[in-house]
């Protein structure tokens, strides 16, 4: 586990993914976040984030067309989880849901 916030007594739990060049390498570290994230309800995570740099925003649509209705399953079975693009040149982030990706 990266991080545990809590706030107003309810824990969120953030996993942190870096952003690599080599896209297999992308691949294989977003899976594997999205298990060590919502493994995360076991331990009570009422709120499973996925931290990710901005710059994965670009292939994220791409990643959700591909596996479709899988994607929006996964977002339907697990709606705890997010995905949190963060941008640390500005030092902002921006909130959203696992199917707000798809189009």
């Amino acid at each position: 586990m990266d991080i545990i916030a809590t706030k107003d007594k309810k824990e969120i739990h953030i996993e942190v993914i870096g952003y690599h060049s080599h896209g297999p390498t992308r691949a294989k570290d977003f899976f594997e976040v999205f298990f060590r994230s919502i493994s995360r309800l076991k331990d009570g995570a009422i709120r499973c984030i996925i931290a990710m740099p901005n710059l994965a925003e670009r292939g994220l649509p791409r990643r959700a067309y591909q596996y479709g209705i899988a994607w929006e399953r996964i977002g339907k079975a697990f709606p705890e989880i997010e995905i949190w693009l963060v941008d640390i040149e500005n030092q902002m982030y921006r909130q959203t849901k696992w199917n707000d990706w798809l189009k």
